[in-house]
Order: structure tokens, then C-alpha cells, then sequence
């Protein structure tokens, strides 16, 4: 199943109010009114296509490190399932160890 097919068929579940999402219809109308909106402000034709090269953009790392996505060029994002359902790569190859909440007396926030 192609990623539209599974998107499509997550938005006809959730505004089915299939289990288990059920949400009040207000909440869905007030989507609908927002992507029309965006739709209408031209967003939605400027926005990035599948295929289309990703800006180049730089974000600190935990330890407050600038890291560019210039330095990374995967071709996807390998910690994103959709992604990577989508091109068929391998899933995630990256490790994180589950946050724990720190004892009290650490000085250490916890947090990578």
C-alpha cells in the first residue's frame, strides 16, 4: 500500500470517527475550513513535492552543537516510518536509549 493510500485511508477512519479516534465534527469542520484556507492563500502549490530537494537548514544538536543538513544528505529520513515505507529503505538505523526521569538528587537533567 502506497503512503497516499495509507494517508487516504487514515483521514476517511478519523473522520469516520472510527476507533480510535473520535473527535467532535466541529473539530473536523474546523480542518476542513484551514486547509481550504490554505489552499486558497496559494501555500498548497508552493509547498514541497514529492521528489523536490528539501532546503538546507541547521539545528543544535543535544549537546548545543549546530548541525546542517548539509552535512546529513540522506535522500530520507531514516527515523521516519513514513519515509522510509514510502522508498522502501531500511527502517531506523539510529539508537536512542529511553529518557529516564532523573532522581532527585542528579544534577543531570535527564534529558540527552
Amino acid at each position: 500500500m502506497s503512503l497516499q493510500a495509507k494517508l487516504d485511508a487514515f483521514k476517511a477512519d478519523f473522520e469516520a470517527g472510527k476507533p480510535p479516534y473520535s473527535v467532535p465534527r466541529s473539530v473536523i469542520e474546523t480542518m476542513h475550513r484551514a486547509t481550504a484556507e490554505l489552499i486558497a492563500s496559494g501555500a498548497a502549490q508552493r509547498a514541497k513535492k514529492a521528489g523536490d530537494t528539501a532546503p538546507s537548514f541547521a539545528l543544535k544538536d543535544p549537546k548545543g552543537n549546530v548541525v546542517s543538513s548539509d552535512e546529513h544528505p540522506e535522500p530520507w529520513a531514516r527515523w521516519c516510518s513514513a519515509s522510509t515505507a514510502e522508498s522502501g529503505a531500511p527502517t531506523a538505523t539510529w539508537s536512542f536509549k529511553p529518557w529516564k526521569r532523573p532522581s532527585p538528587s542528579s544534577t543531570n537533567t535527564g534529558r540527552p
